[in-house]
């Protein structure tokens, strides 16, 4: 009698795959679409609705702090967006410089919302692809927040959406809805996290040792900064064809040596931001916002700032709607 060309139990273990792959492509699909493009997907984490809502949610490779909005904003009410990275997006929505900032301009007798489309460890490449969705919910200002420290997640993620996208043999398997989850989940919380660099080196994962490696590379970094300035000015140039107002807010770093003499860098990027500023395009320097304060306490770290520190900020920010006299525009209903 010949013998199967497959057991019984691979056939079993077949059929449990196609099924659960199934199941997941019929009643997942939201949570898988876009998943494996790592931000690189324009759509990921937004959710339309047909009574005419906006739902931000975390999904597909973004991690957005779920938020809810009209697509047109309410008449009179002004709609502030801000997008950037870890430093924008704060530790909680409540206390991020662009929630505080609509409070305080609600307060003061304007009634406004703050919509954060901050994602940890977002480039500007990534950051550009959020903006151009944004700008579809008529915003009547866009704070761009300006930072050239994520440019290695953004390639890292970049060249992850490009393997999985590709049809050479070794991802056969991975295109899998369930396969490439479980792929992703050891390289996200085993890799990254517990197996030692060697090791990790063999399998050309990247981490952030390999971060800290590439930073070192003088041309990789002339490189990134040169995409920084190229997209950014691109993301600027986008807002203004639209008609709507910028603010750009550049990032600081904080510093202490070991003489114990604090200080504050902007990395160039103050330069870089003013030569972007004219008509419609304005400014906010980190650096120049906290410098004549006691600075210190306001950091979490080198640059992530505490719940005060955007509270600083959302003060300078509300200042600056005034002073600039934004005011909401007509709803397009």
């Amino acid at each position: 009698m010949a013998r199967p060309l497959f057991s019984k139990a691979f056939l079993f273990c077949l059929a449990l795959l196609l099924g659960s792959e199934a199941i997941a492509r019929s009643f997942f699909a939201r949570r898988f679409h876009g998943r494996f493009e790592y931000g690189y997907n324009p759509d990921s984490g937004f959710r339309e609705t047909d009574d005419g809502l906006v739902k931000l949610v975390r999904a597909g490779g973004r991690r957005f702090f779920p938020q809810q909005f009209t697509i047109y904003p309410k008449p009179g009410v002004l709609r502030i967006l801000v997008v950037g990275d870890s430093v924008p997006r704060g530790a909680n929505l409540k206390e991020s410089y662009v929630q505080q900032a609509a409070t305080f301009i609600s307060a003061a007798g304007t009634p406004a919302e703050g919509i954060n489309l901050c994602l940890g460890g977002n480039g500007v490449r990534r950051n550009r692809i959020v903006l151009e969705r944004a700008l579809h919910y008529h915003p009547d200002l866009v704070i761009l927040h300006l930072n050239d420290s994520n440019e290695f997640e953004d390639e890292r993620e970049w060249r992850r959406a490009e393997s999985s996208a590709s049809w050479a043999p070794k991802n056969w398997l991975r295109k899998s809805s369930i396969i490439a989850g479980i792929h992703e989940a050891k390289t996200e919380q085993i890799y990254w996290k517990w197996v030692p660099m060697e090791i990790r080196s063999r399998d050309l994962v990247n981490d952030a040792d390999a971060e800290l490696q590439a930073r070192a590379d003088t041309k990789q970094a002339e490189e990134w900064k040169t995409r920084v300035k190229t997209v950014f000015h691109e993301s600027v140039a986008s807002v203004k064809r639209s008609g709507v107002q910028v603010l750009i807010v550049s990032q600081c770093t904080f510093s202490s040596s070991n003489s114990n003499i604090k200080q504050l860098s902007d990395n160039g990027l103050d330069a870089f931001a003013a030569t972007l500023t004219g008509p419609g395009v304005f400014h906010l320097s980190m650096k120049e916002t906290l410098a004549p304060l006691d600075y210190a306490p306001l950091f979490a770290d080198g640059s992530h700032l505490r719940s005060k520190g955007h509270e600083i900020l959302a003060l300078a920010i509300a200042q600056f709607v005034f002073e600039q006299k934004i005011s909401a525009n007509p709803s397009p209903h």
